[in-house]
């Protein structure tokens, strides 16, 4: 399933509705996230009614939707309808009623700590945590308590880095995507310039394709251009890093 995430920044948007959160609940969970609208998006998320995407949506048919939807799929473990999160028809307090009318039964979950098997994608990241078994039952709750502790106490190579990347297809993006945000990484659109660390162009793709007013931007800002090189040599060597061997 794939997303256009819309006017999901940081003013004024509740945290489990900022960009960030609902588009690392995405990924995590075997969506795809992407830059623009396209008649293969499966729905646009946004919190408001207006704005450009939107109406290009509304002109494609394709449903508009409050980032709750996300949420309760998650917690749910199914997808809910999407008539009931309509961002466009249905007030703030009543998005969601009516969705499950099992809530009551299902316990209650922390969003971030949850995640559904994801299929055909590849998983690059090394050094996952071990554990120790134990049979027990106690012992399981140990196990588990263990992994989180180790998850927490891991460096992320890209952590606090934000990524905006263009030239790949939808197959290469959801796998750029998903390797970034596993490792501490955050993808923003293109256009956010002022929240862009690194900027990743295809190396299939001539520099000089880029909109000449993006690279201008991209200069202007001091953001790094490379390419998708740079996120295999880091992982590989453990570290982020940037040379000139794959910057243009």
């Amino acid at each position: 399933m794939s997303f256009c995430l819309c006017r999901l920044g940081k003013e004024n948007v509740a945290p489990d509705y900022h960009r960030d959160f609902i588009q690392k609940s995405i990924i995590k969970n075997g969506g795809l996230c992407t830059e623009s609208l396209s008649n293969k998006t499966t729905a646009v998320v946004s919190i408001t009614k207006t704005g450009k995407r939107i109406s290009k949506a509304i002109e494609w048919n394709i449903p508009v939707i409050h980032p709750q939807w996300i949420i309760d799929c998650i917690r749910r473990g199914a997808i809910l309808e999407l008539k009931y999160y309509n961002t466009l028809t249905i007030r703030d307090e009543d998005i969601g009623k009516g969705s499950c009318n099992v809530w009551d039964h299902i316990e209650d979950i922390k969003i971030d700590e949850c995640e559904v098997e994801i299929k055909n994608v590849e998983d690059i990241t090394k050094n996952k945590p071990r554990t120790q078994k134990i049979e027990n039952e106690n012992g399981i709750e140990q196990e588990r308590m263990n992994k989180k502790d180790e998850l927490k106490e891991k460096e992320y190579i890209f952590s606090g880095l934000h990524f905006s990347h263009s030239g790949f297809d939808e197959e290469k993006v959801s796998k750029l995507n998903k390797i970034i945000i596993e490792n501490g990484g955050l993808i923003v659109n293109s256009e956010d310039i002022r929240n862009i660390d690194i900027f990743i162009l295809s190396s299939s793709t001539s520099i000089f394709k880029l909109p000449s007013v993006l690279k201008t931007e991209l200069d202007k800002n001091g953001i790094k251009i490379v390419n998708e090189w740079l996120i295999e040599r880091s992982i590989y060597y453990g570290k982020l890093i940037i040379d000139n061997w794959k910057t243009y």
